[in-house]
Protein backbone atom coordinates (compact mmCIF):
# COMPACT_ATOMS: atom_id res chain seq x y z
CA UNK A 1 0.00 0.00 0.00
CA UNK A 2 1.52 3.29 -1.10
CA UNK A 3 1.28 6.38 1.15
CA UNK A 4 -0.18 9.85 0.32
CA UNK A 5 3.48 11.89 -0.29
CA UNK A 6 4.75 8.48 -2.59
CA UNK A 7 1.65 9.13 -4.84
CA UNK A 8 2.52 12.48 -4.88
CA UNK A 9 6.34 11.49 -5.94
CA UNK A 10 4.97 9.01 -8.86
CA UNK A 11 2.71 11.28 -10.10
CA UNK A 12 5.21 14.23 -10.88
CA UNK A 13 7.56 11.34 -12.07
CA UNK A 14 4.88 10.21 -14.67
CA UNK A 15 3.89 14.28 -15.35
CA UNK A 16 7.64 14.83 -15.99
CA UNK A 17 8.41 12.18 -17.83
CA UNK A 18 6.65 13.07 -20.85
CA UNK A 19 4.03 10.87 -23.48
CA UNK A 20 2.08 9.31 -20.96
CA UNK A 21 -0.92 11.33 -20.53
CA UNK A 22 -3.45 11.76 -23.20
CA UNK A 23 -6.27 14.41 -23.08
CA UNK A 24 -9.63 12.91 -24.20
CA UNK A 25 -11.80 15.64 -23.08
CA UNK A 26 -11.86 18.23 -20.63
CA UNK A 27 -13.02 15.25 -18.03
CA UNK A 28 -11.05 12.35 -18.91
CA UNK A 29 -7.62 11.26 -19.21
CA UNK A 30 -5.96 8.62 -20.10
CA UNK A 31 -2.06 8.05 -18.07
CA UNK A 32 0.27 5.49 -18.66
CA UNK A 33 1.38 2.96 -15.90
CA UNK A 34 4.68 4.08 -14.40
CA UNK A 35 5.87 0.13 -14.46
CA UNK A 36 4.59 -1.24 -17.50
CA UNK A 37 2.32 -0.22 -20.69
CA UNK A 38 -0.82 -0.48 -19.47
CA UNK A 39 -2.79 2.94 -20.00
CA UNK A 40 -5.71 3.48 -17.40
CA UNK A 41 -8.49 6.17 -17.49
CA UNK A 42 -8.66 8.77 -15.33
CA UNK A 43 -12.79 10.43 -15.45
CA UNK A 44 -14.40 13.21 -13.53
CA UNK A 45 -17.18 11.74 -12.29
CA UNK A 46 -19.73 12.88 -9.25
CA UNK A 47 -17.49 15.67 -8.27
CA UNK A 48 -13.98 13.95 -7.95
CA UNK A 49 -11.76 12.03 -10.19
CA UNK A 50 -11.43 8.78 -10.34
CA UNK A 51 -9.33 6.59 -12.11
CA UNK A 52 -9.75 2.24 -12.87
CA UNK A 53 -6.34 0.78 -11.74
CA UNK A 54 -6.29 -1.53 -8.44
CA UNK A 55 -4.83 0.94 -6.63
CA UNK A 56 -7.79 3.26 -6.48
CA UNK A 57 -10.55 0.53 -6.16
CA UNK A 58 -8.45 -0.76 -3.64
CA UNK A 59 -7.72 2.36 -1.59
CA UNK A 60 -10.82 4.33 -2.78
CA UNK A 61 -8.35 7.74 -2.75
CA UNK A 62 -6.15 9.66 -5.37
CA UNK A 63 -3.58 7.31 -6.93
CA UNK A 64 -0.59 8.46 -8.94
CA UNK A 65 -2.48 8.48 -11.91
CA UNK A 66 -4.93 10.79 -10.96
CA UNK A 67 -2.16 12.85 -9.20
CA UNK A 68 -0.24 12.70 -12.15
CA UNK A 69 -3.31 14.68 -14.15
CA UNK A 70 -3.50 17.15 -11.32
CA UNK A 71 -0.08 18.30 -11.32
CA UNK A 72 -0.25 18.88 -15.13
CA UNK A 73 -3.83 20.65 -14.93
CA UNK A 74 -1.92 23.20 -11.94
CA UNK A 75 0.98 23.87 -14.20
CA UNK A 76 -0.12 27.29 -15.12
CA UNK A 77 -1.01 28.09 -11.75
CA UNK A 78 2.28 26.73 -10.05
CA UNK A 79 4.21 29.14 -13.12
CA UNK A 80 1.56 31.54 -11.37
CA UNK A 81 2.21 31.47 -8.26
CA UNK A 82 6.32 31.30 -8.49
CA UNK A 83 6.44 34.33 -10.59
CA UNK A 84 3.64 36.88 -9.02
CA UNK A 85 4.33 38.28 -5.68
CA UNK A 86 0.55 39.59 -4.92
CA UNK A 87 -1.17 36.23 -5.01
CA UNK A 88 0.19 35.77 -1.41
CA UNK A 89 -1.39 39.01 -0.26
CA UNK A 90 -3.82 38.46 2.35
CA UNK A 91 -7.06 40.24 0.51
CA UNK A 92 -8.55 40.89 4.40
CA UNK A 93 -5.95 42.84 5.72
CA UNK A 94 -3.23 43.08 3.06
CA UNK A 95 -0.42 41.27 5.21
CA UNK A 96 2.45 40.62 2.96
CA UNK A 97 3.15 37.02 1.61
CA UNK A 98 5.65 36.50 4.38
CA UNK A 99 2.46 36.55 6.51
CA UNK A 100 0.47 33.80 4.77
CA UNK A 101 0.65 29.99 5.68
CA UNK A 102 0.04 27.15 3.03
CA UNK A 103 -3.52 25.16 4.31
CA UNK A 104 -3.55 22.90 2.07
CA UNK A 105 -5.71 22.44 -1.20
CA UNK A 106 -9.36 20.97 -2.58
CA UNK A 107 -9.12 18.98 -5.72
CA UNK A 108 -11.59 20.04 -8.53
CA UNK A 109 -12.10 19.32 -12.72
CA UNK A 110 -9.43 21.76 -13.59
CA UNK A 111 -6.64 20.84 -10.95
CA UNK A 112 -5.73 21.43 -7.47
CA UNK A 113 -6.74 24.83 -5.90
CA UNK A 114 -4.29 25.97 -2.86
CA UNK A 115 -5.82 27.42 0.00
CA UNK A 116 -3.64 29.51 2.33
CA UNK A 117 -4.16 31.87 5.43
CA UNK A 118 -3.00 34.66 7.31
CA UNK A 119 -1.03 34.53 10.39
CA UNK A 120 -2.22 38.10 11.13
CA UNK A 121 -5.83 38.11 11.13
CA UNK A 122 -6.95 34.29 10.56
CA UNK A 123 -8.18 35.22 6.82
CA UNK A 124 -8.40 32.01 4.50
CA UNK A 125 -8.47 32.76 0.66
CA UNK A 126 -7.61 30.52 -2.21
CA UNK A 127 -4.93 31.24 -5.39
CA UNK A 128 -7.53 31.68 -7.40
CA UNK A 129 -8.76 34.99 -5.81
CA UNK A 130 -9.83 37.99 -8.10
CA UNK A 131 -11.75 34.68 -10.56
CA UNK A 132 -15.42 34.09 -9.59
CA UNK A 133 -15.33 29.89 -9.22
CA UNK A 134 -13.96 29.94 -12.61
CA UNK A 135 -13.75 26.95 -14.40
CA UNK A 136 -10.15 27.60 -16.22
CA UNK A 137 -7.09 28.20 -14.71
CA UNK A 138 -6.29 32.15 -13.87
CA UNK A 139 -3.09 32.32 -16.02
CA UNK A 140 -4.81 31.11 -19.19
CA UNK A 141 -7.99 33.91 -18.12
CA UNK A 142 -5.47 36.19 -18.20
CA UNK A 143 -3.50 35.36 -21.01
CA UNK A 144 -6.95 35.24 -23.47
CA UNK A 145 -7.37 38.47 -22.43
CA UNK A 146 -3.68 40.10 -23.25
CA UNK A 147 -3.79 38.26 -26.82
CA UNK A 148 -7.31 39.76 -27.45
CA UNK A 149 -6.11 43.11 -26.30
CA UNK A 150 -3.06 42.57 -28.91
CA UNK A 151 -5.23 42.66 -31.86
CA UNK A 152 -6.56 38.83 -32.00
CA UNK A 153 -10.13 38.15 -32.71
CA UNK A 154 -12.10 35.91 -30.16
CA UNK A 155 -12.01 32.82 -31.95
CA UNK A 156 -8.09 33.31 -32.79
CA UNK A 157 -7.97 33.28 -29.19
CA UNK A 158 -9.82 30.26 -28.68
CA UNK A 159 -8.13 28.69 -31.47
CA UNK A 160 -4.45 29.48 -29.85
CA UNK A 161 -5.70 28.16 -26.56
CA UNK A 162 -6.71 25.27 -27.65
CA UNK A 163 -3.92 24.49 -29.73
CA UNK A 164 -1.38 25.59 -26.80
CA UNK A 165 -2.63 24.82 -23.80
CA UNK A 166 -5.26 22.02 -25.05
CA UNK A 167 -7.84 24.36 -23.22
CA UNK A 168 -11.05 23.64 -25.06
CA UNK A 169 -12.89 26.87 -24.41
CA UNK A 170 -15.79 28.84 -26.68
CA UNK A 171 -15.15 32.04 -28.35
CA UNK A 172 -18.00 33.24 -26.78
CA UNK A 173 -16.29 32.21 -23.36
CA UNK A 174 -13.43 35.01 -24.76
CA UNK A 175 -16.12 37.55 -24.83
CA UNK A 176 -17.39 36.79 -21.35
CA UNK A 177 -13.67 36.68 -19.78
CA UNK A 178 -12.89 39.66 -21.83
CA UNK A 179 -16.07 41.66 -21.15
CA UNK A 180 -16.10 40.65 -17.06
CA UNK A 181 -12.29 40.89 -16.44
CA UNK A 182 -12.20 44.06 -17.86
CA UNK A 183 -14.95 45.96 -16.35
CA UNK A 184 -13.80 44.77 -12.91
CA UNK A 185 -10.19 46.43 -13.12
CA UNK A 186 -11.83 49.82 -15.16
CA UNK A 187 -13.68 50.65 -12.09
CA UNK A 188 -11.09 49.55 -9.81
CA UNK A 189 -8.87 52.07 -11.90
CA UNK A 190 -11.23 54.62 -11.21
CA UNK A 191 -9.53 55.08 -8.03
CA UNK A 192 -6.00 55.21 -8.81
CA UNK A 193 -4.89 58.68 -9.44
CA UNK A 194 -2.06 59.20 -12.15
CA UNK A 195 0.56 61.85 -11.24
CA UNK A 196 0.17 63.42 -15.06
CA UNK A 197 1.72 66.87 -16.35
CA UNK A 198 0.54 70.35 -17.29
CA UNK A 199 -0.25 70.16 -21.07
CA UNK A 200 -2.58 67.72 -22.61
CA UNK A 201 -4.07 66.70 -25.66
CA UNK A 202 -7.07 66.25 -27.07
CA UNK A 203 -8.48 65.02 -30.32
CA UNK A 204 -11.37 62.54 -31.75
CA UNK A 205 -11.30 60.00 -34.58
CA UNK A 206 -14.34 57.96 -36.41
CA UNK A 207 -15.21 54.68 -35.46
CA UNK A 208 -17.76 52.21 -37.41
CA UNK A 209 -20.58 51.37 -35.41
CA UNK A 210 -23.22 48.99 -36.02
CA UNK A 211 -24.87 50.56 -39.23
CA UNK A 212 -23.56 54.25 -38.61
CA UNK A 213 -20.87 55.62 -37.61
CA UNK A 214 -19.40 57.07 -34.08
CA UNK A 215 -16.44 59.18 -32.47
CA UNK A 216 -14.08 58.44 -30.22
CA UNK A 217 -12.10 61.17 -28.00
CA UNK A 218 -8.69 61.24 -26.51
CA UNK A 219 -7.26 63.32 -24.07
CA UNK A 220 -3.45 62.31 -23.48
CA UNK A 221 -0.91 64.17 -21.39
CA UNK A 222 1.88 64.91 -22.65
CA UNK A 223 4.54 64.13 -20.31
CA UNK A 224 3.46 60.72 -19.27
CA UNK A 225 1.52 59.34 -21.94
CA UNK A 226 -1.28 58.87 -19.92
CA UNK A 227 -4.57 58.94 -21.72
CA UNK A 228 -7.03 60.65 -19.41
CA UNK A 229 -10.17 59.54 -21.71
CA UNK A 230 -10.78 57.41 -24.27
CA UNK A 231 -14.71 57.67 -25.05
CA UNK A 232 -17.19 57.08 -27.74
CA UNK A 233 -19.84 59.42 -28.15
CA UNK A 234 -22.65 59.52 -31.39
CA UNK A 235 -21.74 63.46 -32.20
CA UNK A 236 -19.19 65.69 -31.51
CA UNK A 237 -20.54 69.07 -31.07
CA UNK A 238 -20.29 71.58 -27.60
CA UNK A 239 -22.27 69.44 -25.35
CA UNK A 240 -19.77 66.33 -26.06
CA UNK A 241 -16.39 68.19 -26.00
CA UNK A 242 -17.34 69.93 -22.85
CA UNK A 243 -18.46 66.55 -21.26
CA UNK A 244 -14.83 64.83 -22.09
CA UNK A 245 -13.13 67.56 -21.01
CA UNK A 246 -14.55 67.52 -17.25
CA UNK A 247 -14.01 63.45 -17.25
CA UNK A 248 -10.26 64.49 -18.28
CA UNK A 249 -10.26 66.90 -15.23
CA UNK A 250 -11.47 64.29 -12.88
CA UNK A 251 -9.67 61.51 -14.06
CA UNK A 252 -6.55 63.45 -13.25
CA UNK A 253 -7.57 65.79 -10.63
CA UNK A 254 -6.59 69.21 -11.75
CA UNK A 255 -6.88 71.36 -14.97
CA UNK A 256 -4.35 71.24 -17.62
CA UNK A 257 -2.05 74.66 -17.78
CA UNK A 258 -2.28 74.18 -21.51
CA UNK A 259 -4.35 72.32 -23.98
CA UNK A 260 -3.73 71.70 -27.70
CA UNK A 261 -6.38 70.40 -29.85
CA UNK A 262 -7.36 70.38 -33.26
CA UNK A 263 -9.20 72.96 -35.20
CA UNK A 264 -12.55 71.56 -34.07
CA UNK A 265 -14.75 75.01 -33.00
CA UNK A 266 -16.23 72.73 -29.93
CA UNK A 267 -13.38 72.51 -28.04
CA UNK A 268 -13.19 76.69 -28.02
CA UNK A 269 -16.44 76.72 -25.84
CA UNK A 270 -15.83 73.92 -23.64
CA UNK A 271 -12.57 75.15 -23.07
CA UNK A 272 -13.59 78.22 -22.07
CA UNK A 273 -16.22 76.75 -19.71
CA UNK A 274 -13.44 74.81 -18.00
CA UNK A 275 -11.09 78.04 -17.41
CA UNK A 276 -7.98 76.46 -19.23
CA UNK A 277 -5.57 79.13 -18.60
CA UNK A 278 -4.01 78.52 -22.46
CA UNK A 279 -5.66 76.50 -25.25
CA UNK A 280 -3.96 76.32 -28.76
CA UNK A 281 -6.18 75.06 -31.32
CA UNK A 282 -4.81 73.39 -34.67
CA UNK A 283 -1.28 73.99 -34.45
CA UNK A 284 1.12 73.86 -37.15
CA UNK A 285 3.72 70.86 -37.82
CA UNK A 286 6.58 73.29 -37.08
CA UNK A 287 5.05 74.16 -33.63
CA UNK A 288 6.82 72.50 -30.76
CA UNK A 289 3.30 72.32 -29.87
CA UNK A 290 1.57 70.31 -32.34
CA UNK A 291 -0.96 67.34 -32.03
CA UNK A 292 1.24 64.84 -33.55
CA UNK A 293 1.32 63.26 -30.35
CA UNK A 294 -2.32 61.96 -30.22
CA UNK A 295 -2.39 61.41 -34.14
CA UNK A 296 0.36 59.22 -33.36
CA UNK A 297 -1.90 57.30 -30.13
CA UNK A 298 -4.88 57.25 -32.77
CA UNK A 299 -2.58 55.10 -35.50
CA UNK A 300 -2.01 53.21 -32.37
CA UNK A 301 -5.39 52.88 -31.35
CA UNK A 302 -6.52 52.30 -34.95
CA UNK A 303 -5.14 48.93 -35.57
CA UNK A 304 -7.73 47.70 -32.36
CA UNK A 305 -10.26 49.57 -33.79
CA UNK A 306 -10.19 48.57 -37.67
CA UNK A 307 -9.92 44.50 -36.47
CA UNK A 308 -13.49 44.89 -35.23
CA UNK A 309 -15.64 44.76 -38.13
CA UNK A 310 -18.25 47.07 -36.35
CA UNK A 311 -18.91 47.66 -32.59
CA UNK A 312 -22.47 46.83 -31.31
CA UNK A 313 -23.71 50.39 -30.37
CA UNK A 314 -22.16 53.22 -28.69
CA UNK A 315 -23.22 51.22 -25.21
CA UNK A 316 -21.73 48.09 -25.88
CA UNK A 317 -18.44 49.51 -27.52
CA UNK A 318 -18.07 51.85 -24.69
CA UNK A 319 -16.82 48.81 -22.56
CA UNK A 320 -14.50 47.67 -25.24
CA UNK A 321 -13.18 51.25 -25.42
CA UNK A 322 -12.96 51.18 -21.95
CA UNK A 323 -10.66 48.14 -21.95
CA UNK A 324 -8.22 49.48 -24.52
CA UNK A 325 -7.51 52.13 -22.23
CA UNK A 326 -7.06 50.55 -19.41
CA UNK A 327 -4.55 47.92 -21.43
CA UNK A 328 -2.88 51.14 -22.89
CA UNK A 329 -2.17 52.39 -19.62
CA UNK A 330 -1.39 49.80 -17.00
CA UNK A 331 -0.22 47.03 -19.18
CA UNK A 332 1.42 47.62 -22.49
CA UNK A 333 4.83 48.80 -22.47
CA UNK A 334 5.16 52.32 -24.53
CA UNK A 335 8.59 52.80 -26.18
CA UNK A 336 8.97 56.43 -25.76
CA UNK A 337 8.51 56.06 -22.13
CA UNK A 338 11.49 53.33 -22.01
CA UNK A 339 9.41 50.43 -21.86
CA UNK A 340 7.68 51.94 -18.84
CA UNK A 341 3.45 51.66 -18.86
CA UNK A 342 1.95 55.48 -18.75
CA UNK A 343 0.83 54.35 -15.11
CA UNK A 344 4.11 53.68 -13.78
CA UNK A 345 5.50 56.91 -15.56
CA UNK A 346 2.48 58.85 -13.54
CA UNK A 347 3.50 56.97 -10.14
CA UNK A 348 1.54 54.03 -10.45
CA UNK A 349 3.75 51.05 -9.87
CA UNK A 350 2.88 47.91 -10.66
CA UNK A 351 5.46 44.89 -9.11
CA UNK A 352 4.31 41.65 -11.22
CA UNK A 353 4.93 40.28 -14.60
CA UNK A 354 1.63 39.14 -15.35
CA UNK A 355 -0.24 43.10 -14.55
CA UNK A 356 -3.80 41.41 -15.64
CA UNK A 357 -3.28 38.87 -12.61
CA UNK A 358 -2.06 41.72 -10.81
CA UNK A 359 -5.23 44.34 -11.13
CA UNK A 360 -7.60 41.58 -11.66
CA UNK A 361 -6.39 40.09 -7.91
CA UNK A 362 -6.56 44.20 -6.63
CA UNK A 363 -9.76 44.82 -7.82
CA UNK A 364 -11.35 41.96 -6.26
CA UNK A 365 -9.20 42.76 -2.67
CA UNK A 366 -10.48 46.58 -3.04
CA UNK A 367 -14.43 45.45 -4.11
CA UNK A 368 -14.11 42.90 -0.90
CA UNK A 369 -13.33 45.31 1.52
CA UNK A 370 -15.83 47.83 0.52
CA UNK A 371 -18.12 44.77 0.98
CA UNK A 372 -16.56 44.20 4.56
CA UNK A 373 -16.69 48.77 5.26
CA UNK A 374 -20.19 48.55 4.25
CA UNK A 375 -21.69 45.42 6.27
CA UNK A 376 -20.24 47.51 8.65
CA UNK A 377 -21.43 50.43 8.88
CA UNK A 378 -25.32 48.69 8.57
CA UNK A 379 -24.60 46.63 11.81
CA UNK A 380 -23.47 50.01 13.59
CA UNK A 381 -26.51 51.69 12.19
CA UNK A 382 -28.80 48.74 13.04
CA UNK A 383 -27.54 49.16 16.61
CA UNK A 384 -27.59 52.54 16.97
CA UNK A 385 -31.45 52.30 16.01
CA UNK A 386 -31.93 49.62 18.29
CA UNK A 387 -30.58 51.87 21.31
CA UNK A 388 -32.85 54.30 20.30
CA UNK A 389 -35.83 52.41 20.47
Amino acid sequence: MMTLSQCHIRGIRILFRGGCIRKISDSKYTVRSRAHSDWYAVRWREKKWRCECADFRKNRGPCEHIYSVLYLLRLPTILLLNTNYEAFICPRCGAEPDMTTSKGGRDNKTGRVQIFKCKNCGHKFSSTLGFSKPRHDPLLITAAIDLYMKNLSFRQVQQHLEMIYGCEVTPMTVHNWVKRYTKLVTNYAENLRPNVGGEWHADEMVVKIKQSHAYLWNVLDRKTRFLLVSTLTKGRGVKEATRILREAVGSAGKKPGRLVTDALKSYNKAVGSLKVRQHISGPKFSNPSNNNLIERLHGTLRTRYDGLRALGGVRSGATLADGILFNYNFIRPHLGLDGSTPAEAAGIRVKSRNKWHYFITAAKRHKNRKALCRQGNRRTNTSLHSQRC
